[in-house]
């Protein structure tokens, strides 16, 4: 049986924590407005939900403006703070000025996140989250990180080069 005082006294820590987390965000909020940085972050607790908030992102017009596929994936994943479909991503970097042509941007997102699987990104059931988010998620079989924690070929891939 737990303590009714105990919980009492979790639940003010967990709500001072909280309130704290909301002024770093709104104080990292202004910070990356005056930068240009582009993406705004804010914490948005659902009506009647327990658990973590869910995360709204303002994206300016030019949030992704110039930038490579990989790394406008990448710079919108580290603001939402967790997993996304491929679908939520594609549209926040419409949003958000990626600039393409493509006719199917859909299926050239999907390329760049399977191209960047296991390196820079993990697919998390149907969504995909940043490979740091996981830093004890398993490798798939035969791949193996440098130094610099990016994906190697497996050793026996090299082996036609070494005769």
């Amino acid at each position: 049986m737990t303590d009714p005082n105990t919980n009492e006294a979790y639940e003010a820590v967990l709500a001072d924590l909280r309130a704290q987390r909301d002024q770093l965000d709104a104080t990292i909020a202004v910070l990356e407005r005056r930068l240009g940085m582009g993406v705004q972050v804010s914490s948005i607790p659902p009506q009647g939900a327990v658990g973590s908030p869910v995360v709204a992102v303002a994206l300016l017009a030019d949030a992704f403006f110039g930038m490579t596929l990989l790394d406008a994936i990448k710079k919108y994943l580290a603001a939402v703070k967790r997993p996304q479909s491929p679908k939520e991503i594609m549209d926040a970097l419409e949003r958000g000025g990626y600039a393409h042509t493509s006719k199917r941007f859909y299926g050239t997102v999907y390329n760049a996140l399977t191209r960047a699987e296991g390196a820079d990104l993990v697919k998390v059931k149907d969504d995909w989250g940043l490979r740091e988010w996981y830093p004890n998620l398993r490798r798939a079989k035969g791949r193996q990180d440098d130094a610099n924690g990016k994906a190697m070929p497996p050793d026996d891939a090299n082996e036609n080069d070494a005769e």
